[in-house]
């Protein structure tokens, strides 16, 4: 079968179709005129092989004979010969065996029976499936050779066995689609959409379907949702749901509910509020679609930033719908939207919670409420008020609240409300734990008020509070504060007896001390610096070089840094406050 393919594969596929496809007035003398049974074998094995080039010249509408005799069927009696074998290459293409089907065609030869669209169409398929460009521009051809006109299908066929060539061979053939007045319909841009898809070119894809658009074309849906996927892919969640969208408004058919998670998973990484909350609402509430745990914390996440509390109890509620168990994490990001519109009792209320449900809340948790109030005497009145008001209603308030409003007073230096909030503790059947102590200790130091710090460190044993690592590098700073500092060196080796690892920053402290009073000591301090495996700073060195004289930049920590003075308030709470 196909006179004209066994000559393109002997000249390697290097002439174009009106070259090579010979005018010729029977179809069936064409279709005679064959190779060997062997080559008919063979053919599939050279499918597997890419042709060098698939051109089409601007001339190939000569290879058709569009004359109404070579048009219309000359013939209506029925050829059971011709049946029979359409039947046996439509079960060889449902089963891919493109050997066998050309063996038949062969059988078909030399039985003399001619060829119709039908069996051109099964031999499209098999090349289609097999990606074999070079036997599809053949059997189109041959097509041509015997007067037969190919239609859109057999032409899409061609463009899914070229899908592994450069894009050229395609732009060819619609122009060979284009001179037969055959219109591309929304399957043969799917095919190109696809194609451009798989070469990462998702602008040109996107050229493609407004190109469908002026020529009133709806999209399949596996077009819409490829597109859909590679923008999301590319990080333009604004831009996928608006394509999402604007498919559904025109076409009857709807995207899948994956398509739909893929832009709500694409929303909730770049933060885009708006596509969340929309693409939300359409996954869970209208598809009923089931997110996984990592989805939820994403949505979380963004819901946290944008301080869309409601969005994010509704991920908390979806999480005990699928029956995984809530932790911290979960919580914390609710904790934050709430704190972010300033909702600050709804916020320490998330704490108490967090405990009934047998959640712990930690420092961290509560990070987003100090951050709130931090820096400010009013930020600090507002959080004492919704403790005062959760206090007032019977609910329980977490000693996490109370640290936060102990942290907030000793960041605006008053040291004397902050001692009258821990003494408040009792009241609200609250324990303060090591990190009450610590946020205290730092107010010792800013006031360096060592004398208090020592009576905090007596009542953390009278109350059996272990001390961890910040506690005695704080206590080692507020020593540092001092003319007499002997017990800087004792809480030193206190630290490094307990199993904690002393930072940079206290050695750096120790040597600037020493260094400023001449204390030799300073040296032994810089040798364990060194063999701690930390480096010693240029201004570090500098500083010591110097004996103390050149000054150096400031060791930024959470001690001195940031210092707001604001003038105490007034509040009828007990404080004690050592002379």
């Amino acid at each position: 079968m196909l006179a004209s393919y066994s000559r393109i594969a002997a000249r390697g596929c290097q002439r174009t179709v009106s070259e090579v496809i010979p005018k010729v007035g029977s179809s069936s003398q064409t279709f005679l005129k064959t190779r060997s049974q062997q080559q008919c074998r063979n053919s599939h094995v050279r499918g597997l092989k890419r042709p060098t080039r698939a051109s089409v010249a601007e001339d190939a509408l000569d290879s058709w004979d569009l004359s109404p005799e070579h048009i219309l069927p000359t013939s209506s009696s029925f050829n059971p010969g011709l049946a029979n074998a359409n039947k046996q290459l439509a079960y060889l293409d449902e089963k891919h065996a493109a050997s066998l089907a050309m063996e038949t065609c062969q059988k078909m030869k030399e039985s003399n029976i001619a060829p119709d669209s039908t069996t051109y169409s099964h031999l499209l398929s098999l090349c289609a499936h097999h990606h074999a460009p070079m036997e599809a521009w053949a059997i189109l051809e041959d097509m041509a050779a015997v007067g037969i006109i190919p239609d859109r299908a057999a032409f899409h066929d061609v463009m899914r066995a070229m899908e592994a060539r450069e894009l050229r061979g395609t732009w060819q053939l619609l122009q060979v689609m284009q001179q037969l007045n055959i219109e591309p319909d929304a399957k043969t841009f799917d095919i190109i959409i696809t194609r451009t898809l798989d070469s990462d070119n998702v602008e040109l894809a996107l050229q493609y379907l407004a190109l469908m658009s002026t020529r009133a074309l709806v999209p399949l849906v596996n077009t819409a949702e490829n597109l859909v996927r590679a923008v999301c892919g590319i990080h333009l969640p604004r831009l996928a749901l608006d394509l999402a969208r604007s498919f559904e408004q025109v076409s009857v058919r709807r995207l899948g509910g994956d398509v739909w998670m893929d832009c709500l998973i694409a929303s909730a990484e770049t933060l885009y509020i708006d596509g969340v909350r929309d693409t939300w609402k359409k996954c869970i509430h209208e598809l009923n679609i089931i997110p996984d745990e990592g989805c939820c914390l994403q949505v979380l996440n963004a819901a946290a930033r944008a301080g869309d509390a409601q969005l994010a109890l509704d991920v908390i509620r979806t999480l005990q719908s699928m029956r995984i168990t809530w932790e911290e994490h979960h919580f914390a990001p609710l904790v934050e939207a709430f704190s972010r519109t300033s909702e600050l009792k709804q916020a320490l209320e998330v704490l108490t919670t967090m405990s009934s449900h047998e959640v712990t809340p930690n420092a961290g948790t509560a990070q987003p409420i100090y951050h709130a109030i931090a820096g400010s005497a009013t930020g600090l009145d507002k959080v004492w008020e919704a403790i005062d008001s959760l206090h007032a209603s019977g609910k329980v308030v977490h000693p996490l609240a109370l640290n936060v409003a102990v942290r907030a007073a000793v960041r605006v230096d008053d040291l004397q409300r902050a001692l009258g909030i821990y003494k408040a503790y009792p009241d609200f059947n609250a324990t303060p734990n090591v990190d009450t102590f610590n946020y205290l200790l730092l107010g010792c130091i800013r006031a360096s008020h060592r004398p208090l710090g020592d009576r905090l460190m007596s009542e953390m044993k009278e109350l059996g509070i272990k001390p961890n690592g910040d506690t005695y590098e704080r206590l080692i700073s507020l020593c540092l504060t001092q003319a007499t500092y002997e017990d800087a060196f004792f809480y030193l080796e206190e630290l490094k007896t307990e199993g904690f690892i002393p930072s940079r920053e206290v050695y750096q402290r120790i040597i600037r001390k020493c260094v400023t009073m001449g204390d030799p000591r300073y040296k032994i301090a810089l040798e364990e610096l060194e063999a701690m495996g930390y480096e010693i700073s240029q201004e570090l060195q500098a500083f010591v070089e110097s004996g103390g004289q050149r000054p150096a930049r400031a060791v930024s920590d959470s001690y001195t840094s940031n210092r707001t003075r604001a003038p105490p308030r007034s509040r009828n709470v007990e404080a004690t406050v050592l002379a």
